[in-house]
């Protein structure tokens, strides 16, 4: 049996074991309260509590009430319930598949279940015999592994967020306040390395172990488990807040932290369920429905990823200043001609591509460097850079997406600012055939900035 996050146990090819029994002794078995399922004397460990006085699972009405029987086409399988009713005269050859649901109604969980290969027998009895210790028709052995999936049988990695077999992990802001801009936390969204090969497997479940050397550069971990070290992503949404000050350098223009080493990923086939009868209910019932108790059943049935390195981006990490001509795009050491007027031609777009002036650049989209108003399309203001929008420095309504863009002249009587309508960056006080530099900084919500330098001549 392999448990899939977490199913029935199905004991299957029973058709060629009883075929072993000759008809008469079959024929014996006319109701369901003649079967019982019991464990291996002295065993420990099996996924479901028995009796602990004979080691029966199911028994009688039980075995009638929690159980699925199923013939090889997937059909049920029928027997009679009392001697006086009989459903069908279906035979023990054609009972393919006993299924025992997982720790419902009387087949909890038992306290220490665990992973492992165990004993269990089919037994019938003989109802019209009164000798209770030697009344046995049969008993037929069975023998069940209790064995945890594989990692890659329940998540594929989302290839589009991996690069050299490594996680792209790009860092995010979240959270911004808007009268208080450059403070929202940076978070790498860990979920998105791993998506669902199965239905039942749910990203949610999963958590991320990091090494210990990299603990340092986050601010929310918690605890694995029973652990009680701080080194995991334990929450649904699989978010890591970084610890800014750790991760970001001083002046917040470069990153302390390149790449994540041993990642685990790992969840439990029990993973997210609580005690029976609590706010949280769920369909399972633990034989200790203490949160000790399920946390201990959680972590022996836990599966884990190979261990995986992370790139770690920032938000806006490629953006790069652009220059084209009739399409073409300019050398990044070539001299922007600015116009008579001091103007830094915006770029303009030839069927949804970049054709000729000045903007910005990340990830294959671009926007232009002018300003008309919030929602163009592919100009400050819009969210076209990637997904984010860049404002000018006079915004005060800061959203997470939102990057502010200071310009900056170092040379002394120069400066620059948005000008005009539509407003394009103009550069005053440079005589003609004079050039400086234009220092673009664009700064996102968690207050890293991005410095990008373009020399400009009239």
């Amino acid at each position: 049996m392999n448990l899939q996050v977490c199913c029935n146990i199905n004991i299957t090819n029973l058709g060629k074991v009883f075929e072993s029994i000759d008809p008469a002794t079959r024929q014996k078995v006319q109701s369901l309260s003649q079967l019982s399922i019991v464990e291996e004397a002295g065993q420990t460990g099996f996924l479901l509590t028995s009796d602990n006085n004979n080691g029966t699972l199911l028994s009688g009405a039980q075995f009638e009430n929690y159980s699925y029987l199923r013939k090889v086409d997937g059909t049920q399988w029928n027997q009679a319930a009392d001697w006086n009713n009989p459903w069908t005269d279906d035979d023990l050859v054609d009972l393919a598949t006993i299924s025992l649901p997982v720790g419902a109604n009387d087949l909890k969980i038992a306290k220490d279940a665990k992973p492992g290969k165990y004993v269990l027998y089919l037994v019938a009895k003989d109802l019209d015999s009164t000798d209770t210790q030697a009344n046995e028709l049969f008993r037929i052995k069975l023998n069940v592994e209790i064995a945890l999936p594989a990692f890659t049988d329940l998540y594929n990695k989302v290839d589009a967020n991996w690069s050299d077999g490594k996680f792209v992990a790009r860092i995010t802001p979240s959270e911004t306040n808007s009268a208080d801009p450059y403070k929202a936390n940076a978070i790498l969204t860990m979920s998105s390395a791993y998506g669902p090969a199965v239905t039942n497997a749910e990203t949610s479940r999963l958590s991320y172990l990091f090494s210990d050397n990299d603990c340092k550069y986050f601010s929310d971990l918690k605890s694995a488990y029973n652990d009680d070290k701080l080194n995991a992503v334990v929450n649904t949404n699989g978010i890591a807040t970084l610890n800014k000050g750790v991760a970001y350098n001083g002046s917040k223009t470069a990153l302390n932290v390149k790449e994540l080493k041993d990642i685990v990923a790992y969840t439990s086939v029990f993973a997210g369920m609580k005690k029976f009868g609590t706010t949280d209910e769920s369909k399972y019932i633990f034989e200790d429905g203490s949160k000790k108790a399920v946390e201990a059943i959680q972590e022996a049935f836990t599966v884990t990823s190979a261990p995986y390195n992370a790139q770690v981006k920032t938000a806006l990490q490629g953006v790069t200043l652009v220059n084209y001509a009739n399409g073409t795009l300019k050398p990044a050491n070539e001299p922007i001609q600015l116009t008579n007027d001091g103007y830094m031609s915006a770029l303009t777009f030839s069927d949804g591509k970049p054709n000729t002036g000045f903007g910005f650049a990340l990830n294959g989209s671009y926007v232009s460097a002018k300003y008309t108003e919030p929602g163009v399309a592919n100009e400050l203001g819009s969210y076209s850079l990637d997904g984010y929008a860049l404002w000018s420095s006079a915004y005060t309504d800061w959203q997470d997406k939102d990057v502010k863009v200071t310009p900056a002249v170092e040379q002394a009587n120069v400066n620059v600012g948005l000008s005009g309508t539509p407003q394009q960056y103009q550069v005053k006080g440079l005589a003609t055939g004079e050039s400086t530099t234009v220092t673009f900084t664009l700064t996102d919500q968690t207050g890293f900035q991005y410095p990008l330098t373009v020399t400009v001549v009239k």
